[in-house]
């Protein structure tokens, strides 16, 4: 029982400090159900304002066709007894992007290397900024407490959010 006890208080709590704020709301015209949208946290380093960038990209399959058209270049299935019968080229998929926008996060700052979002009911630490071991390229190291999140609903309708623990 008291196991149950402190788990609903541990629930109720992440719950009150939960916070989420729609960034974004449109509609794509050519909306079907194979679109993916694609959310990335992005920091101006010379300003320190926080952006969410966002993509739609649909998938569209290439016809293939028959033996590679006039110039060849099908595939051919050679059995061991000789002779080779050419294939129809494979069908692949293609991804075109049909939405991108950048978007201001209202509150998200960059304080010396800590992404901190200013929420109502205080301050929130989404990650740091630093750079990477390898390629010593410019990263954001998320800890899990601000995400965003795109969808597509059926009336072709985006909509971003952005949320907080």
């Amino acid at each position: 029982m008291k196991k149950l006890m402190l788990a609903s208080m541990i629930l109720a709590s992440s719950l009150v400090n939960a916070g989420t704020i729609t960034l974004l709301e449109t509609t794509v015209v050519t909306a079907r159900s194979n679109d993916q949208v694609d959310t990335k946290f992005y920091m101006d380093t010379t300003t320190g304002e926080g952006f969410a960038k966002v993509a739609v990209t649909q998938e569209d399959w290439s016809m293939g066709g028959p033996y590679g058209g006039p110039w060849g270049g099908g595939w051919q299935h050679c059995s061991p007894y000789g002779g080779c019968i050419p294939q129809p080229m494979p069908r692949t998929p293609m991804f075109r992007t049909i939405f991108s926008q950048t978007v201001a996060i209202e509150g998200l700052k960059l304080h010396g290397d800590r992404i901190v979002f200013a929420a109502a009911t205080g301050d929130v630490e989404c990650g740091t900024f630093g750079y990477s071991t390898v390629l010593r390229r410019p990263t954001l190291y998320l800890n899990g407490n601000c995400s965003l999140n795109g969808k597509i609903a059926r009336d072709s309708k985006l909509t971003v959010t952005f949320s907080t623990k």
